[in-house]
């Protein structure tokens, strides 16, 4: 699981948003991040590979239990699929 190259996080007047960014592009398909988002994203593309571990990191950084941390984990890459974003 990787983010996909066609998908780039950029700023738009403070918030960060997951864009596609390939040649040719004809979808607009934009996803807003919260700042755990945000955070997941970065872990993503840092070379993370591994669900376990943006679990951790995501209860170690917000102060959340592994309960709360596996759903909205969960709820993520489910969105980054949707998307196409992850692959």
């Amino acid at each position: 699981m990787k983010i996909s190259p066609d998908f780039a996080m950029r700023e738009v007047a403070g918030t960060p948003i997951v864009v596609p960014c390939r040649a040719g592009i004809t979808d607009t398909t934009l996803m807003k991040l919260n700042s755990t988002a945000c955070f997941l994203w970065r872990i993503l593309q840092n070379g993370c590979d591994c669900e376990d571990t943006l679990v951790s990191a995501l209860c170690d950084e917000f102060e959340v239990s592994t309960d709360t941390a596996k759903t909205d984990v969960a709820a993520f890459l489910q969105q980054l699929r949707n998307i196409g974003a992850l692959v």
